[in-house]
This record gives C-alpha cells, structure tokens and sequence, in this order.
C-alpha cells in the first residue's frame, strides 16, 4: 500500500491540504492546533478509486523540526512538495526538496497552495519557477498542480495527479522480513503500549514475535492496526499501529521494529559514501537523522571523501544502503547526505579498500562485499557487477557467488597446500584454512575440482595431479590391518613406531575403522561383524552383550569396544546392560 507526505516551507498550507484531501485535521498536537504550525508528524488516508487507502504524513515545515521532516520523508512513495502561490519559493522549500533527493523518495510531485491569493500572472510566475527549481533538484520536469485548500479548487486534479503517479511507479523492492522503523509511541487505556510507523518489507501478522532494536529484546505482537481499523495482518506500505506487551525498555522514536535473524545491522559506527558534502569537515560532529531515527555523531573523510567512518553517540539499527542526512550541529542545516554501507569491524587496509571502492564505482552493496570480503551472493536478476567494465575483469561468477579474481588466485594457491599432507584434508580442514564459508566454500571447492586442480575422494582433497594409487606404507598398514581379521590390528603390538600418519589417512578414507583408538578392523571386517551381529533383528529388537559375543565368536576386549563403535555409527543405542537396535543393514 502507498504512502505519500507533504514536503514544503512553514505555514504554505500543507495540513489544511492533507485535511481537504482526507477529511482529517492531521495536526493532532494540542500545541499545534494552537500554534496554527505543525510541529511533528500527523497522519491521514484517503480512498483510492478501488477504494484502497493510501497513507498520507504531514510534516512540519519550520526549519527547527528538519529532524521530524526526515522522519517522515524516509519512507514515502510520492512527496507532494507544497509552496505557497503568495511567498513562492523560500528557504525551506529548497531544504525540504534537498532532503527528497536526498532520501530517494520514488516521486515528488510540485503543488501551488493558496491559488486563489494569487493574480493569473503571479500564479504563472510561481509555476514556472518551481517547475524549474525543480529540475534542478530531481533531475526531471515536473508540471505543478495549482490547487486552493480554501476554495476546494483543485483538489480533485491533485488526487486524480497522485493516484496516476503511483500506478506508474514500478513496484518497491521488497526485503522478504518485515520492519517499521518507529515514528510515535503511546499508549491507550484499555490496550496499553501502541508503536506506529510505515511497514516495510513484508507483510507482518499479529501474534509474530518482533526484536525491538538496537536493544535486545523480543516481543510478541498483541494486535495490529492500519487505518483506523484492526486487522490480523498488515502488508508492506501500510501505516501500521502494533499493540505490544510492556518491554523492559520502552521504544523510542527511530527504533526498528522487525522478526528474529533479519539482516538489520545494529552498529555505532558504520562505512559509508557521501553523496553530497556541500560543508563537511573532517572530523566534524554532526547530527545523522536516517529512516525515523536520529544521532550525534563523528564523521571522519578516508583518504578526503567520498569514503567516510561515520561514527554515532549511540548504536542504531540499518539497513545496508540506507540513505542518512548530515546536519549541523542543532539541526536546522543539512550540509550532507549519504548511504550507509558496511556496517563490520574495518581496520585501516579495509577503510583504504572501501576509499578506493567509494571513489571509483557507484554504492552497489554487492559489489562493495566482493572489495571488502572478497566474495559475496550474486544478486537476483541482472548481475549488476558486469555493467561496469572497470570491474567486470577482476571478478569471476563460482556458482551462485562471485569473487575477487585476486583473492581467487590466493585461495587456490592455499587449498593446494592444505591439500599436499600425506592422506589429503578433509572439507573441515580446508574450511578452516580458506577465508569462505558456507555454500561459497562448497562452490569454490567445487570450482577447484572441475577446473582439475583439486581431486576428491572418500571426502578427502589431493592436488590432482597426484596418483590414485595408495602411498607405500598406508598400504603396507591396510594390508596388515586385512590379516588380523576379526582379532583386530593393535598399534601398541605392532613392532616399531605406530604409523599415525598412515592410521589418520585410512581412518578418514574410511579404509579401516578405529574402535576407541587401541584396535583397528578392516572396513570389510567391521562391515561383515555389523551385518553378523543384526541379521534377522528388526529395529526395536533387544540383545544382551553374552548374545552378541556367542554370535560373533569375539571376547569382551572386542566386543565392548565393537559395540560402542556401532552406537557411534548409529547402529544400536544402549539401554542398562542391553542394545537396542536402530537401524538395520
């Protein structure tokens, strides 16, 4: 569902707007009602012509609130950037249009309040110059709609003017978890603690537990409401109320409301791009206003910008690629903007690999994890990375990941050495050696083996080009071990030092099998024991340890030691003085 807000300089008409549009006062502040001035957010909704509602913020226009402003403006689809037929443009209406720009806002469309305070001509000089001033801020030519709150003259094209733009507005991108970022906290008699804000990212149902960040706890959701009703879900776009129990930290304005394990990142301090930095000084304190949020905080140039550290009073909660607004010190001044990007512990080599990433390429968050981690998931859809040519060479697609061509070479060279020890390493080893985890490690391994550096076999990884064939004296062991049959090869009777090499590399190609480290049966051996030992027993079936040697011809110094082997493997579990049988052959 769409929301839109109103954008403009003080007292140009912007609540008695949303009150014409709605039929609601959105000023709900007893201060404001009789100050005449909005002061924080309000909110309304009108019909749309199937008759879904469409969300509407009112934000205050004078400059000591630009911090609510941006609360408001972060999660818009269309802005209506409100200016006055009678003063035209003003000091506001430029720091207002800044911060649409600023925060991305999909669609902004220009709107002449007070039309009937102004002569043709007047209205026409109005036009032109907001049409114009902004081109210069978005980048587009955007026709004004005159419209005249008083008179309800207009007020139809303007609705007609934002239902047509929010058709033609290609669908928000969805995160896949659901999230609000807090812009009002209350608290009614009869329901108790209620948040409310835009959801975002998915649909959210009552009853779903939701972490409060940056704290730590989780709450469950009592009941929700999106527009003046209850309802048992809410889907992505809707201004929602969420009913929660009591935490033992209250919410605030600008915490983030959103389920266990989403990839919202809680830091005090993060890595970002500046995407204007009209008056910033490095070092500078500043004021950081991103979603509903708000923080002091430090800003530090890497290598003279556009790369910053920016580091805040107190952790807040981000998405990666937030947008934020840098402010002077007190708020009314933007002199700044920026999105927010890695948010892991950086060193001073990965600040001057994120300063040569932020001066060459644009903020693409897949792109900026393949600079500073060296690999990251392919995005769904186009690959972005291969439309820039600066990169496209140095990076290689491995199944669904694509990696550094650099560090590619180095995690080749190292998994070739891993590889090299007598017997092979095992995916654990590798795992510990090659900076990559997860399905990245499995596509690379997989990668190493097709391109025919790597061999696998019995989950063990050889340089390929090494022989199939047993080294000499693992198999001199397995041929030993084969003799001794069901009596088992003891390393402490055999004569000279226990091979550990040749015992390790056996064990894990599955060759031979260790019964608690002191007797070692072949494969075969063991293999034929088990199907001895469970012939005709179904799963379930009990059997003492006296059965069990009868059955095999084994003393207790094997039997013990067999049986806790099959318990390891699954085969039996123990119960008193008896097994059970798990499983059959």
């Amino acid at each position: 569902m769409p929301v839109v807000g109103t954008a403009g300089h003080v007292d140009h008409g912007k609540s008695l707007l949303i009150e014409v549009l709605t039929g609601t006062n959105p000023d709900r502040l007893p201060e404001e009602k009789l100050r005449g001035m909005t002061t924080d957010l309000g909110f309304a909704f009108f019909p749309d012509r199937e008759g879904r509602p469409v969300g509407v913020i009112d934000v205050p226009g004078h400059e000591r609130f630009i911090r609510n402003m941006a609360a408001g403006a972060w999660s818009l689809d269309c802005a209506l950037l409100v200016v006055a037929a009678d003063d035209g443009w003003m000091a506001q209406s430029e720091t207002h249009a800044r911060v649409l720009r600023a925060l991305a806002v999909p669609a902004v469309i220009p709107v002449i309040s007070k039309a009937d305070l102004a002569a043709p001509a007047r209205l026409a000089e109005v036009s032109a110059d907001v049409r114009s001033r902004c081109a210069a801020v978005f980048g587009r030519d955007e026709e004004p709609v005159a419209v005249s709150a008083l008179k309800n003259s207009g007020i139809e094209e303007l609705k007609t003017r934002i239902l047509h733009t929010l058709d033609s507005l290609p669908p928000r991108r969805e995160e896949g978890f659901p999230y609000l970022y807090v812009d009002r906290v209350f608290s009614l008699k009869g329901t108790g603690l209620v948040v409310a804000g835009t959801l975002r990212g998915a649909e959210l149902v009552a009853g779903r537990d939701l972490r409060v960040l940056p704290g730590t706890e989780t709450v469950r959701v009592r009941g929700l409401h999106a527009y003046n009703e209850p309802v048992p879900r809410a889907g992505s776009g809707t201004r929602t109320a969420i009913n929660l129990p009591q935490p033992k930290r209250p919410p605030v304005r600008g915490d983030c409301l959103t389920v266990p394990g989403a990839p919202v990142r809680v830091a005090g301090e993060f890595l970002a791009v500046l995407l204007d930095r009209r008056d910033i000084r490095n070092h500078a304190e500043v004021e950081i206003a991103y979603a509903s949020a708000h923080r002091i905080g430090k800003i530090h140039l890497i290598g003279g910008g556009p790369g910053v550290r920016v580091v805040l009073d107190a952790p807040g909660a981000f998405l990666p690629g937030m947008r934020f607004l840098v402010l002077r010190h007190g708020g009314s001044e933007i002199i700044g903007h920026g999105a927010a990007l890695w948010f892991e512990a950086a060193d001073a080599a990965a600040r001057r690999r994120f300063a040569a990433f932020a001066s060459g390429l644009e903020p693409s968050l897949t792109l900026l994890e393949v600079a500073m981690r060296g690999y990251a998931p392919e995005p769904a859809g186009s690959a972005a990375w291969s439309v820039n040519p600066a990169v496209s060479g140095s990076i290689v697609r491995i199944g669904s990941y694509l990696f550094d061509g650099k560090l590619l070479e180095k995690l080749e060279k190292t998994a070739l050495s891993a590889a090299e020890k007598s017997g092979g390493a095992s995916y654990a080893e590798l795992k510990s050696a090659l900076p990559v985890s997860g399905d990245a490690l499995k596509s690379l391994l997989t990668h190493f083996t097709a391109a025919g550096g790597l061999r696998e076999s019995g989950g063990l990884y050889s340089p390929a080009e090494k022989s199939d064939a047993l080294p000499p004296k693992a198999r001199a062991l397995l041929d030993a071990v084969r003799r001794t049959g069901k009596n088992g090869w003891e390393p402490d009777k055999a004569p000279g030092p226990a091979p550990r090499e040749e015992i390790r590399f056996l064990c894990r190609t599955g060759l031979i099998v260790s019964l608690g480290g002191e007797i070692f049966y072949s494969a075969e051996t063991y293999r034929g024991l088990l199907a001895a030992l469970l012939r005709g027993k179904n799963p379930g079936v009990r059997f003492s340890i006296p059965e069990a040697k009868e059955n095999l011809g084994l003393s207790r110094k094997y039997m013990i030691p067999l049986l806790n082997r099959l318990e390891q493997d699954g085969w039996v579990k123990r119960a008193g003085d008896e097994r059970v049988v798990v499983k059959t052959v």
